[in-house]
């Protein structure tokens, strides 16, 4: 299924943005419509699934981290990600403007959640925050040095979360980049189960480096 998914979504990039220039009014039309066509090829291949997508879209010019980390409750349960990297081999006298990433969840439904997530959202909200500065203070933005720890962040969230609740699915990301870049976009969509939260919440603001993140439940 993953091998398929990420087959099909190679295509979806080259679609939208092979040749096409940066351009903010346009691109995150463009992502939303990847984003889209990769949901609706997941709904009519793997009915049985709930899916959720999110998309990180820049410049090639951005320099940015990602990681997110999943509470999985079965082997059909997973999450998984893949960018544009190797879209254009077979178009090598073509480019992209574009660098996108795209991360999967998917699951299927046999967890009853008790009480209300809204009672506890306060609680994981605040924690995300207290684990992302523990990890960031005093850094400054580079990819390499990011890479090296951005994966512990969301990790330890889930930890934390299933010593509250382990009645639910949840997925957590992070993304870290220089502060005053803004030439990206995130776009996410589902199907199946609709998911709780997903505002965004800034996590950490350094000297010039800064954390943006964000929790889903199911």
């Amino acid at each position: 299924m993953k091998e398929s998914i990420v087959k099909y979504g190679q295509k979806i990039f080259d679609k939208y943005l092979l040749n096409r220039t940066f351009n903010e009014e346009k691109a995150s039309e463009w992502q939303e419509n990847i984003v889209e066509d990769i949901l609706s090829y997941c709904k009519d291949n793997f009915k049985e699934y709930n899916f959720f997508i999110i998309s990180f879209l820049s410049s090639q010019s951005t320099s940015y981290n990602s990681s997110a980390s999943g509470i999985l409750r079965d082997k059909t349960d997973d999450f998984f990600s893949f960018n544009n990297s190797n879209s254009n081999q077979s178009n090598k006298n073509n480019s992209s403007d574009f660098h996108i990433e795209i991360r999967i969840f998917y699951f299927l439904e046999k967890l009853k959640p008790k009480g209300n997530y809204i009672s506890i959202e306060n609680k994981i909200i605040k924690k995300n925050i207290e684990i992302t500065k523990k990890i960031l203070d005093e850094r400054k933005y580079s990819f390499d040095s990011c890479d090296k720890y951005i994966n512990s962040i969301p990790v330890e969230l889930t930890d934390y979360i299933l010593q509250l609740d382990k009645s639910r699915y949840y997925y957590c990301l992070i993304y870290l980049y220089k502060i005053n870049t803004k030439d990206w976009y995130i776009n996410y969509n589902y199907s199946g189960k609709k998911p709780f939260s997903g505002k965004i919440v800034e996590v950490y603001s350094g000297e010039n480096i800064q954390g943006i993140s964000y929790i889903f439940s199911w």
